[in-house]
This record gives structure tokens, sequence and C-alpha cells, in this order.
């Protein structure tokens, strides 16, 4: 939380409710720490009326030590969907190597960093300025990394080091200039520039369905400390109720079998775009026939559940959502859909 300020907390019983506009979820959620004495009920409603005064869906970030015991199940039954399942990872930092990469401390120098974020992160215009807002809120020590080429950024990191940890933030690199190994060039950078620091470990945050990355991470060393996900309240008719088994789409109840095993099965969801269940309980969502991502586990179930029925729009957005791509088409569906409203009336 500290690498990552919110604009607004408050603390209530043990939990701490963290508000920045929509922008990210780690800094729009709860983060339930301790059990408190009131009553659980009493603070779940608390946080959906906390939430819904900000135009916010009621979001809860959650690990198994969240507290108190039974909230996820509580959160389950209320008819909060389970997304976003990630892999918190660390590894110890040994001797300092050559660090080669432009790594800018000082937040004043930082505008041509920023700007290559938001390009190659397609940030919409009127987010960028509340995204600076967070970053210059960082206390800790901050380090911009890039790897420019040309004249011109093509990949970027950021990295936070506090109290004898580095934590390694918004690695990206431009599409066109990826698996040309900018991606390990940036980490084992940054990992040098924290163990000059002072730190002595680093810490890392990972989708569970991003498979290039979690290779990259093992490569470097990074192990599994523990896993987060979320658990969201949507308004009705969004995701269902995050079930282990979540209902499947039309397109793929179709293909099932005599046995009752789903068939890999497609469904378009417009602008070029389209999914694909599999038979393992992958999605893949495509555009144009090319794979722009793959969901797995909590994750895939949980799209289905929300595509499932939904309107064109809804399906968009949804889709826009899992895999981070506002553009080729979706801004404006983005922008015209109800959990938006807040930021267009701004």
């Amino acid at each position: 939380m500290n690498a990552w300020p919110a604009l607004e907390s408050v603390r209530s019983d043990g939990w701490i409710f963290r508000f920045s506009e929509g922008y990210t979820r780690r800094a729009n959620s709860v983060h339930p720490l301790g059990a408190g004495s009131r009553d659980l009920a009493e603070k779940i409603a608390e946080a959906e009326r906390l939430y819904r005064a900000h135009d916010l869906p009621s979001t809860f970030k959650m690990t198994q030590a969240s507290q108190p015991a039974g909230l996820d199940a509580a959160l389950a039954h209320r008819g909060y969907a389970a997304e976003a399942g990630t892999s918190v990872r660390i590894a110890g930092l040994g001797r300092a190597e050559r660090c080669d990469l432009d790594i800018e401390p000082e937040w004043s120098r930082t505008a041509p960093w920023r700007e290559a974020f938001h390009r190659m992160k397609d940030v919409p215009r009127e987010r960028r300025t509340l995204h600076d807002r967070m970053l210059s809120q960082i206390s800790s020590q901050v380090g911009y990394a890039a790897i420019g080429q040309r004249g011109r950024i093509v990949a970027c990191a950021l990295g936070i080091v506090e109290a004898g940890w580095l934590g390694i933030f918004d690695v990206v690199v431009d599409e066109g200039e990826r698996r040309r190994g900018h991606g390990e060039r940036l980490m084992r950078g940054l990992l040098s520039w924290g163990r000059k620091m002072g730190a002595e470990q680093a810490y890392l945050q990972v989708m569970l369905s991003n498979e290039p990355a979690l290779s990259l991470y093992e490569k470097l060393g990074f192990r599994e400390a523990y896993q987060y996900w979320y658990r969201v309240k949507h308004p009705a008719g969004g995701a269902g109720n995050g079930a282990p088994e979540a209902k499947l789409g039309r397109e793929q109840r179709k293909g099932r079998g005599a046995d009752g095993a789903a068939e890999s099965a497609q469904s378009d969801v417009g602008h070029g775009f389209s999914y694909r269940a599999t038979r393992e309980g992958e999605v893949l969502i495509q555009r144009s026939g090319r794979t722009v991502t793959y969901l797995r586990h909590d994750a895939a179930r949980c799209f289905l559940a929300e595509v499932d029925g939904a309107e064109e729009a809804d399906a968009q957005e949804t889709m826009a959502r899992y895999t981070g791509n506002y553009k080729r088409g979706n801004e404006r569906l983005a922008d015209e859909h109800p959990r938006h409203q807040k930021a267009r009336d701004v």
C-alpha cells in the first residue's frame, strides 16, 4: 500500500478502504487486514455504501490471511465475483551487477517515462493526470527505468525501495518490440539498481494468466509467496456469483457433447473480437483470429459468467476490462458504459 498509494484511505475496524477514482483495483478496494470487533454483515454493508458513494463497485482484495475468517465465503454468498487471480512473488537479491539502464530517480524529470507508459498502456487521456497524481504521492525511493531506441522509449518499468525491499511495478514493452529481451533487461537492471539502493529482497505481482511473465520471473529466481484475488460486487446483470463452477455462455453450451464435456466453441463479441473456450477450461480472447490474451482458472470462469447473455456494449466492456485493451473500437463503448459515468462527467 505504501508503494502504490491511494488518493484517499479510510480505516475502519481493521479494514482499510482505498479510493482513487477507479484507477487500478489495488487502489480502489478494501484491504481486510484485521478481524475487528463489529458484525461482519454490518462491515460489508459499510463497504458497499462507501464505494457506492464514490461511484465504484464494492471490491475486496483477498488473500488466505484476510480477516475475519470466512470473509471470502460471505462475499461469495452475497454475489461477489472472484476475479484477477494474482501471484505475489519474491526473490533474494545477490551481489549487485552493473546496471545498463536509464533509471531516473527524480520525479521532476520523469515526463518522458510517463508519456511512454501512457502510450504503451493506452491510458485514456482523461486518466493520465490521475495516474501522475498517484505516482507523485509515492514517498519511498523510486526508480523510473526505461529502454530507448532511436530516440523513443520502447520499454519501461517502475522500482520502489522501502525497508530493504524492492517492489517492481508497471513492466511494459511496446507491442512492436516484444520477444526481444527488453523485459528481462528491465528486470535485471532494476534488480541491480535496487541492490545498490540497499534492498535485499524483491517482490512483484503477476496475473496467474500471464504465462510469458510467469516464465520470465521464474527464470530470474522469483518464487510465489502467496496469491491474492478480488471479490467484486458488480451491478445487477454483471458478473456471476463467483462460485467455482460459473455457468457457460450460450455458445459454450451448444458445444457440449453427449458426456457433458464442454467442446471448444467460439463467440463473437463485435469489433473483430471473439472469445473461445477450450476443453481444458481456458478462454482465448482473439481479435481478427490473433490471440490477445489467455484466461485461466477463476478469471476464465468469471469472464464466461459475465459475457453470458450480455448486450454487445457490456460484452465489449468486459472483454476490454479483462484484457486491458481499450482501443481499436472499444474506447466509445468503454466511455459510454455506466461504470464510467463519473469519469465522463468530470
